[in-house]
C-alpha cells in the first residue's frame, strides 16, 4: 500500500491548465482564420472551402474548373499565402 510518505496528492492530479491554454489558442486561431477568409474574394473563399473543408482533391477541382491541376495548386498556394499575411502568421 502506498503511504503519504511515498507521494502526495499533487502527484496523482492531472494538470489541465495546458489543455485549456491550447484549446483557447486554437480557438483564437480559428476565429482569426474565419475573419481572414471573409476578406477574400468569393471565388477564393469557394476554392479554399472546396479543397480544405469539403476535401475535394486538386485533380477533381481541376476537372470542375476546366484547368490544369498545377493551376489549381498554384491558386491554392497563393490564397494560403494571402491568408497567412492577413492572419500575420
Amino acid at each position: 500500500m502506498l503511504t503519504t510518505d511515498e507521494f502526495n496528492g499533487e502527484d496523482i492530479l492531472v494538470d489541465y491548465t495546458q489543455d485549456v491554454e491550447a484549446i483557447a489558442l486554437k480557438q483564437m486561431v480559428i476565429n482569426k482564420l474565419y475573419a481572414s477568409l471573409s476578406l477574400l474574394p468569393e471565388d477564393e473563399q469557394r476554392l479554399i472551402q472546396e479543397h480544405f473543408y469539403l476535401n475535394i482533391s486538386e485533380v477533381k477541382l481541376s476537372e470542375i474548373y476546366g484547368v490544369n491541376q498545377s493551376t489549381i495548386s498554384r491558386r491554392i498556394d497563393r490564397i494560403v499565402n494571402k491568408l497567412k499575411k492577413l492572419m500575420k502568421i
